[in-house]
C-alpha cells in the first residue's frame, strides 16, 4: 500500500510518498519533495492573505502532478503553524478544497507535538527525553519516559517568525541575535518544561541544516553535545563572509532561517540543562501516518 502525505508548514510546504506493509511497522519512504513555501512571510494583520493563499494552492497543484503516475491508497494533507496561527483558517481551507480537492486537517500544537514523538521514536533509540521541533512559525516539546509522552506542547515561535519579527538584514547581527534569544526564553518562561533533561531528540527541517552545520564544523551529522552547539552559535554571532559561504554552502535555502533557529536551539538546551542532542529522520509526517492511518496508538502517561 502506497500512502501520500503533504505538511503544509509556516516555512516549507513537502510531499513524501510512502510503502506502507500490510502488516509490521517497518514503511519506507518512495520519494519526498519539498518547497520553500514561506507561508508565513504572507500573513497580514492576522490573516493569510490571497497571494499567500495562491502561493499554497500553486504548491498543492505542482505535488497533484507528481503523484499522478502513482498508484496510491490515499493521500493525507494536513497543516502546522502556517494556518493553525491564522485569523482566516475556514476561508482558506474551503479555498484550497475548492481549487485542488484536498480537505486540510489543521493539527492542534499538541497534535503536532505528538505526532512529531510518534515519527521520532521509530528512528532514533531513546527512551526518555525531550523531543524538539523547530518549525517555521512554531516549536514544539514533547517530555517522554520509558517512550510515554509526560506532556506535549506548542510554543509560538519558529525559525521564520524569529527572523521575521527581528531581523532587518539576510543574516542577524549580535544584537538582533540576543532579542531573539530574550523571545525565545521569554515563551519559555510562560510554560511549565523539564529542568533537568540529559538528551534531547531533535525533528525536522531546522534541526537537518543544524546537524549538516554541525556536520561541516565538527563531523558528526547525527550527533550534538551543547558544547559543541555553543561553539556553533559563537561562530555565527558576527557573520561574515566566511560564515556566509559556509551557510550557502550546507543550508542554502535557510540563509536566512538558520541563525534564528540555532539560537533557539541553544537556548532550549541551556533552560534544560541537556547534554546531547540527536537527530531523528522521522518526524510530524511518519507521525501522522503511523497513527492517523496504521492506527498506531499514542503512549501517555495518566492516559
Amino acid at each position: 500500500m502506497n500512502h501520500a502525505v503533504i505538511d503544509i508548514g509556516s516555512n516549507t510546504m513537502r510531499l513524501s510518498v510512502y510503502a506502507c506493509p500490510k502488516s509490521g511497522n517497518d514503511i519506507r519512504t518512495l520519494f519526498s519533495k519539498k518547497e520553500m513555501a514561506g507561508l508565513a512571510g504572507y500573513v497580514t494583520d492576522g490573516a493569510l492573505t490571497e497571494e499567500g493563499i495562491n502561493r499554497c494552492v500553486f504548491v498543492l497543484k505542482k505535488f497533484q502532478e507528481s503523484l499522478t503516475a502513482i498508484k496510491l491508497e490515499g493521500i493525507h494533507v494536513f497543516a502546522t503553524a502556517s494556518l493553525r496561527n491564522v485569523s482566516n483558517t475556514e476561508a482558506v481551507l474551503r479555498q484550497i478544497a475548492r481549487r485542488t480537492g484536498y480537505a486540510v486537517q489543521v493539527l492542534s500544537g499538541e497534535e503536532e507535538a505528538l505526532l512529531d514523538f510518534v515519527g521520532a521514536v521509530h528512528s532514533v533509540g531513546m527512551d526518555s527525553g525531550l523531543l524538539v521541533d523547530i518549525g517555521g512559525g512554531s516549536t514544539e516539546l514533547t517530555s517522554f519516559e520509558n517512550r510515554v509522552v509526560s506532556s506535549a506542547l506548542s510554543l509560538p515561535f519558529g525559525s521564520l517568525s524569529l527572523y521575521t519579527k527581528n531581523v532587518s538584514s539576510i543574516l542577524p547581527d549580535a544584537e538582533e541575535q540576543a532579542n531573539i534569544r530574550r523571545m525565545v526564553q521569554k515563551e519559555l518562561k510562560k510554560v511549565k518544561t523539564e529542568k533537568e533533561i540529559s538528551e534531547i531528540c531533535g525533528v525536522g527541517g531546522t534541526i537537518r541544516a543544524a546537524f549538516k552545520l554541525h556536520d561541516r564544523w565538527f563531523g558528526d551529522p547525527e550527533e550534538m553535545t551543547a558544547q559543541s552547539l555553543t561553539e556553533m552559535t559563537s561562530r555565527l554571532k558576527k557573520p561574515g563572509k566566511d560564515i556566509i559561504r559556509t551557510i550557502l554552502k550546507t543550508a542554502p535555502d535557510r540563509i536566512h532561517t538558520l541563525i534564528p533557529g540555532l539560537i533557539a536551539l541553544q537556548t532550549i538546551v541551556t533552560e534544560t540543562n541537556a547534554k546531547t542532542i540527536y537527530r531523528s529522520s522521522y518526524g510530524v509526517r511518519e507521525g501522522y501516518l503511523y497513527h492517523h492511518v496504521l492506527g498506531e496508538p499514542i503512549q501517555r502517561k495518566n492516559g
